[in-house]
C-alpha cells in the first residue's frame, strides 16, 4: 500500500520556494504495441485525436474512409475511456479530413481548427464533452494537413505547417483569439507532427512534406519565442504523414509510423537530446493515422489509418511502463448553472517535476473585488473515504476535503480557467505519497437555484486523487 504524505511533507510539496526541475530525459526501454480487441469508429485515415485529461477519454473526430478518388467524409464524435469506444455526437463541426485537435487543460476543452470538406476550412471549434461550440472563424489562413500542440506552461495552443503549402508563419490561439507570432524557424511544409514537452517547456516538431513533395527528416523545438533547430545523430528517417505525442511518464515525445517511399512501421523517443529507437514492428506500417498520448493509462493509442490500398479501423496501444501518477477524479460535485468546475493537470505528477500544475476550468469568474475561487489540499479525503454525496439529489453536496487542509486562493478569470502551479521538490521520500484536493467557488449573488445555497454562489468540482511518482 502507498503511504499517504503527513501535513509536514505535505507542505513541503505545496509551498516549497525552491523549483528542481526534473531533466526530461528517460532510460532507453522496449515498448510493445498490443491490438486491442474492440470495435468502435468505422475504417478512417486523417481523423484527428486528443486525449482529454480532465475526463480521462480519447476523443477522435472526422475523417475519411477512402481514398483520392472520393469516400465518405465523416463529422462524428467518438470517446475512448480505456475500455470502449463510444459515439457521442453527430453534430458539430461539418464533415471533413485533415484537421488537427489538442486538450486545452487550463480550459478543459477540446481544440479543433481548419481541415477540409472539398472547401479548405478556417474555423475553430471546441468540445466540452457535451457539445461542440464555433469560437472562431478566421484568424490563420484556411489550411488543413498541418499541426498543433497544446503549450500548458503558457495556455496556448500552437499551430504550424499547412496545406496548401504558403508559409512558415506559427500561430498560437488563447481561448480567445488567434495570434501570428513568428514567421521564421522550420521551413514551408505541411503533414508534420508537434508535440509539447511540459517538462522543458518546449512544442517539438518533426519531419513534414515541403512544397516539392520532398519529406523532411529535421528536428525544431519552439519555446514561445524562437524556433531552435536541433541535429541529433541518429535520427528518424525522412517521413510526413506520421504522429507525435508526449509521454509524461517517461518524459518523451514518442513518433510513430508515416510514409517515406514506403509506409513505416517504426516508433522512436525524443528525450530533448536524443533520437531512440524502441520498436521495429507491432502495429501495422501506416500513414495518416492519429494517436493520442493517455496519461492516465500509460499507453500511446493509434487509431486507423491508410495502408495504401484500404482505411484501417483498428486500435492499438503502445506500452512502456506503469501509468503516469497523474490526478484521478473521484465523487461528486455542486454545480452551478452551466455545470461544474473541473480540475486537471496538463503533466505528471512526479518528484522533481518543477513544471507541476493543477488547471482550473468551468469556474465561476471572478468579479471586481471579490475573488471566490480556492484549491485545498490535504493528506486525507473525506473520512478517509471518497468525497461523499448528500442523498439528495436536488442539494448534491461534496464536502471539502477532510481539514486540516492547505487553501490556496487561484485567480479565476472571465471565462471560467485559472491555474495553481505546485512545483514538487526533487526528494525522493515524497514518491508513493498522495495528496487529495478539491476546488471550491464562493461567489455572493452569483449563486443560482442549481447551486448549493441559492445567493451564495457556492460550487464545487470533484475531488482529486494525486499519487506522487
Amino acid at each position: 500500500m502507498r503511504p499517504r504524505l503527513s501535513r509536514n511533507v505535505l507542505a513541503r510539496v505545496v509551498l516549497s520556494a525552491v523549483l528542481v526541475c526534473s531533466t526530461g530525459q528517460a532510460v532507453a526501454a522496449q515498448g510493445t504495441w498490443n491490438q486491442l480487441p474492440v470495435s468502435g469508429p468505422g475504417r478512417r485515415h486523417s481523423h484527428a485525436m486528443a486525449y482529454d485529461a480532465g475526463r480521462g477519454v480519447v476523443v477522435l473526430f472526422g475523417g475519411l474512409d477512402g481514398d483520392r478518388q472520393g469516400g465518405q467524409l465523416f463529422g462524428d464524435t467518438w470517446e475512448w475511456d480505456g475500455s470502449a469506444w463510444t459515439r457521442v455526437a453527430t453534430t458539430g463541426p461539418i464533415a471533413r479530413l485533415g484537421a488537427a485537435m489538442v486538450y486545452d487543460a487550463r480550459r478543459g476543452v477540446v481544440v479543433l481548427f481548419g481541415g477540409s470538406d472539398g472547401t479548405i476550412r478556417n474555423d475553430t471549434w471546441e468540445w466540452d464533452g457535451a457539445r461542440w461550440t464555433q469560437v472562431a472563424n478566421g484568424g490563420p489562413r484556411a489550411r488543413n494537413r498541418h499541426a498543433m500542440a497544446y503549450d500548458s506552461v503558457r495556455g496556448v495552443t500552437v499551430l504550424f505547417g499547412a496545406l496548401p503549402v504558403r508559409g512558415n508563419e506559427t500561430w498560437e490561439w488563447d481561448g480567445t483569439q488567434w495570434r501570428q507570432v513568428a514567421t521564421s524557424g522550420p521551413s514551408e511544409r505541411s503533414r508534420t507532427a508537434m508535440a509539447f514537452d511540459p517538462v522543458r517547456g518546449r512544442t517539438v516538431l518533426f519531419g513534414g512534406l515541403d512544397r516539392d513533395n520532398q519529406p523532411l527528416g529535421d528536428t525544431w523545438e519552439w519555446d514561445g519565442t524562437t524556433w531552435t533547430q536541433r541535429n541529433p545523430n541518429p535520427a528518424p528517417l525522412a517521413r510526413s504523414r506520421h504522429t507525435l505525442v508526449f509521454d509524461a511518464a517517461r518524459g518523451v515525445c514518442r513518433l510513430f509510423g508515416g510514409y517515406n517511399i514506403r509506409l513505416q512501421s517504426d516508433t522512436w523517443e525524443w528525450d530533448g537530446t536524443t533520437w531512440r529507437q524502441v520498436a521495429t514492428s507491432g502495429a501495422p506500417p501506416r500513414m495518416y493515422h492519429a494517436m493520442a498520448h493517455q496519461d492516465a493509462r500509460g499507453t500511446s493509442l493509434v487509431f486507423g489509418g491508410y495502408d495504401l490500398s484500404v482505411p484501417l479501423a483498428d486500435t492499438w496501444e503502445f506500452v512502456t511502463g506503469p501509468p503516469c501518477a497523474t490526478p484521478v477524479a473521484f465523487g461528486c460535485e455542486t454545480p452551478h448553472c452551466d455545470g461544474a468546475p473541473r480540475v486537471s493537470a496538463p503533466s505528471c505528477a512526479r518528484v522533481g517535476n518543477g513544471a507541476f500544475a493543477l488547471e482550473i476550468a468551468n469556474a465561476i469568474p471572478d468579479e471586481q473585488g471579490v475573488a471566490g475561487g480556492l484549491l485545498f489540499l490535504s493528506a486525507q479525503a473525506a473520512a478517509g473515504q471518497s468525497l461523499p454525496c448528500s442523498s439528495s439529489v436536488a442539494q448534491r453536496l461534496c464536502f471539502n476535503v477532510v481539514p486540516p487542509g492547505i487553501g490556496f486562493a487561484v485567480p479565476i478569470d472571465a471565462r471560467g480557467r485559472g491555474r495553481l502551479p505546485l512545483p514538487i521538490p526533487g526528494d525522493p521520500v515524497l514518491a508513493g505519497g498522495t495528496v487529495f484536493g478539491q476546488f471550491v467557488n464562493a461567489h455572493p449573488g452569483r449563486g443560482c437555484a442549481c447551486a448549493l445555497g441559492p445567493g451564495a454562489g457556492f460550487t464545487s468540482s470533484r475531488g482529486i486523487r494525486i499519487s506522487l511518482q
